[in-house]
């Protein structure tokens, strides 16, 4: 984040000061100096191939790589040693992604292996700093503070990104990274996009742009400095744009195409044409003005209208630069032509669906019958706002059949809500699975809140009147399916904790405080780095207590006690289950096929953690599944369990471990004095990197050497789950045959389609095409004048 003119002038008095205390440089020989700290990738950038076997460019290498930090990054100022943020790690300003690019090139014009090895350790920092979201902090290992936040200013995540693109495709640069980095880089390339399109910023149910951070865990627009509000901000969005615009063919998705679309469109609604803003005559103030002809944009606009925003280092708004202080107005670039170019590119032709022929009955019973009810979805009449309220109104229709399954279906989206289901038949379906849907709450055992009702879960009513404080039942469950949920479903569906992961405004809002019940003296703040080893206490993502329940490609994020199954059956296919304490626990009859179990680690020290917790009632069966380490925290040697009963009856079959020691050798333990050894824990052809792993060490009698009985058939003991063979294909609906210009999709084409692209080419706020395909007569990939006569000419015929 730079002050142009401040930091300008900086250098020169800097340079001036300094001019007659160093020597001078003799020849072509530019001599570094301690203090000269700022490194700036743009002036090497251009530099010829022979200036990279120059002593100059050794010399200065060389100091790249002194400076170098622990971790493989460099500092903003790289010789600066300094406390705090700026003394660690970071993407800002060009650092660390700027010193990668230097050795590559200097290591392929020299080929000294030193410089190899530096550029390698920073490649690796991106790699392993990635968040699991696909995002990157400004600064890295700095929680608690908005550096952690997804940064997109000054172009940082964007300038990551295409690195880590150049180290996947092994351009000319970065030739000499190995397959496996490469391979990471590619993976980053593609987290990183789908990071990118969650965060775009809706407006009133529009697509919009983005800010320019993004909270690193709910990926909601987030403030920086006092002056950088949540917002929608047009110069690091355009960058974003440009970026997006740059992917290969192959890359250019319908999500990634719409996305550019959604924001050209955005920039264009926002201009401000015949304005200018620019320094008054006598050069003492910037003013906003009248100039013929001229277009510009804020940098920033509101989220509720957006109107241009602006603010002064109180951290208010305000809705005109002249109202904030004139330090402030200006200091910093309040307006500017950053979207211009996007805008005269224009929006690309989006890709149409291939049209689907013929029809595929499902031979099991499909979701599509029943009731179907809608959550966040402003195009739809009756649409819910809350996923509470939509279960609310399934308990009324009271389904009591497979026949009668209420479908609620939950828009892209993070839902803040403790939801509570306790009826029958009811499914959470995310019907768009390359979109996320977030279901989240901050309840944890230890603390207590106003909005607690007497039964231990939330009550609107406490939460309003803040009159006294309650604690949580079950683990705090941020979803809670209790005895009566029976054969619920859910599939693409995020379920999480944040108790664990970080603090929200609305726990601060809801008085949390320690509960005096427990041993627990931690204190949460908006700040608190609840990551780390000593904060963890139990918070449960979900609690499953109904019989059958079923999850499909599901995720579930905590760190203790992160998903509790009851008494009952369950089976999940291909879900992602993170946690490190007994994060799967209980003592029901339940089947993990095909599963990733992630140990997230903590932010200060390598814990080992626990993957089950199993009571003596219930036999459960992990088939299939990965173990795996988060990256960018620290993970211990770990267990598959530990024995919540005597007699914990628990199988990992076919497992395949990230790496051999992820599993400590005697791979169980025990738990309030209960031996694993005497409990029912069973392993069987376990595997690392696709070699058998040693288990001479294994506790006595839990290493099987014959996988019989202990498969997913045997385990569901005659229940056919609904997605044990993956999700079942619905009926297949063939769409209407397209009418050419039937842009406002009535069915036919008449003059209402003339008079909606003429009022539409008019920029008319209420004109909004319904069918864009349609519009696009003459298949240009554009909608202009020459549609319009072609859909008269159509009509007169």
């Amino acid at each position: 984040m730079r002050h142009y003119k401040k930091r300008a002038a900086a250098v020169i008095l800097t340079a001036c000061m300094l001019m007659t205390a160093l020597p001078v440089q003799s020849g072509d020989i530019i001599k570094v100096y301690a203090g000269d700290n700022d490194f700036s990738w743009s002036t090497y950038s251009k530099k010829d191939a022979s200036w990279w076997t120059s002593s100059e460019a050794i010399s200065y290498g060389d100091e790249i790589v002194a400076y170098q930090l622990w971790d493989g990054g460099w500092r903003k100022d790289m010789k600066t040693e300094t406390s705090g943020s700026w003394n660690k790690s970071t993407i800002d300003n060009n650092a660390t992604w700027g010193q990668i690019r230097y050795l590559a090139k200097l290591y392929n014009a020299t080929k000294n292996e030193k410089y190899k090895t530096s550029c390698l350790k920073g490649i690796d920092l991106l790699i392993n700093g990635q968040y699991s979201n696909g995002g990157w902090p400004q600064v890295f290992s700095d929680p608690g503070t908005y550096h952690a936040h997804i940064t997109f200013n000054d172009s940082a995540m964007v300038a990551v990104l295409r690195i880590m693109q150049e180290v996947g495709d092994g351009s000319e640069d970065f030739a000499f990274v190995d397959s496996e980095r490469k391979e990471k880089a590619k993976n980053a390339v593609n987290k990183g996009i789908d990071c990118i399109l969650k965060c775009q910023i809706k407006v009133n149910g529009t697509l919009t742009a983005w800010c320019q951070q993004h909270d690193e865990n709910t990926l909601a627009p987030a403030s920086a400095r006092a002056y950088e509000l949540p917002s929608v901000c047009t110069s690091e969005s355009s960058g974003i744009v440009d970026f997006l615009r740059s992917l290969p063919d192959e890359m250019k998705t319908k999500e990634v195409i719409r996305s550019i679309n959604a924001a050209v469109t955005w920039f264009d609604s926002v201009k401000l044409d015949n304005t200018k803003f620019d320094w008054n005559a006598d050069k003492s103030d910037k003013v906003v003005t009248y100039s013929e002809g001229s277009t510009t944009w804020a940098r920033f606009y509101d989220l509720q209208n957006c109107k241009p925003l602006f603010a002064d280092r109180d951290g208010k708004a305000y809705d005109d630069v002249s109202k904030i202080s004139q330090e402030r107005r200006t200091g910093y670039a309040w307006y500017g032509s950053w979207p211009a170019n996007n805008v005269k590119l224009g929006i690309i032709s989006e890709p149409q669906d291939d049209p689907v022929v013929t029809p595929s009955p499902s031979p099991s019973p499909s979701q599509s019958q029943g009731a179907h009810l809608y959550v966040g979805f402003f195009d739809k009449d009756g649409s819910y706002s809350t996923v509470s309220e939509a279960v609310t109104a399934a308990a009324q229709i009271n389904p009591t059949s497979e026949e009668q399954r209420v479908s609620i279906h939950i828009a892209p989206g993070v839902y803040r809500e403790q939801i509570i289901v306790n009826t029958p038949y009811i499914s959470f379906i995310n019907d768009d699975p390359s979109a996320e849907v977030r279901l989240t709450w901050y309840y944890g055992i230890g603390y207590k809140y106003y909005s607690m009702g007497s039964d231990g879960y939330y009550n609107a009513e406490n939460a309003r009147n803040k009159t006294s404080k309650g604690e949580a039942t079950r683990w705090g469950s941020a979803t809670a399916l209790k005895g009566n949920a029976d054969y619920f479903r859910a599939e693409y569906i995020t379920f999480e904790n944040s108790f664990n992961r970080y603090v929200t405004d609305e726990e601060i809002a809801d008085g949390v405080e320690v509960s005096g019940s427990q041993s627990i003296t931690f204190q949460r703040t908006k700040w608190a780095d609840v990551t780390s080893k000593g904060s963890t206490e139990r918070g449960a993502a979900i609690a499953v207590e109904g019989d059958q329940s079923e999850f499909y490609k599901c995720t579930f994020l905590g760190s203790q006690d992160t998903l509790y199954v009851g008494s009952a059956s369950g089976y999940f296919r291909d879900c992602h289950i993170v946690g490190n304490t007994d994060y799967i626990f209980g003592q029901g009859d339940m089947i993990f096929e095909d599963c990733d179990l992630e140990f997230a680690g903590y932010s200060d020290k390598a814990v080992g953690g626990y993957i089950t917790a199993m009571k003596s009632k219930g036999k459960t069966l992990f088939y299939n599944c990965n173990v795996t380490a988060a990256g960018g925290k620290n993970v211990g040697s770990g267990y598959f369990g530990r024995p919540w009963g005597a007699e914990a009856d628990v199988a990992f079959v076919n497992t395949k471990l990230q790496y051999e020691n992820i599993i400590t050798s005697a791979g169980w333990t025990k738990m309030s004095n209960n031996d694993p050894a005497a409990a029912h824990f069973k392993e069987f052809g376990t595997t690392a990197g696709g070699n058998p792993v040693n288990t001479s060490g294994r506790v006595q009698n839990t290493v099987r050497y014959s996988g019989d009985g202990l498969d997913v058939n045997t385990y569901l003991n005659g229940w056919t789950p609904y997605y044990l063979n993956g999700k079942p294909a619905d009926p297949v609906i063939v769409p209407p045959e397209k009418i050419k210009g039937d842009i406002n999709a009535d069915g036919s084409l008449d003059s209402a389609d003339i008079l909606l692209l003429q009022k539409w080419m008019m920029a008319a706020q209420d004109a909004e095409i319904t069918d864009s395909t349609a519009a696009d007569l003459n298949e240009d990939g554009k909608i202009n004048i020459a549609d319009l006569c072609m859909m008269k000419s159509l009509l007169l015929q």
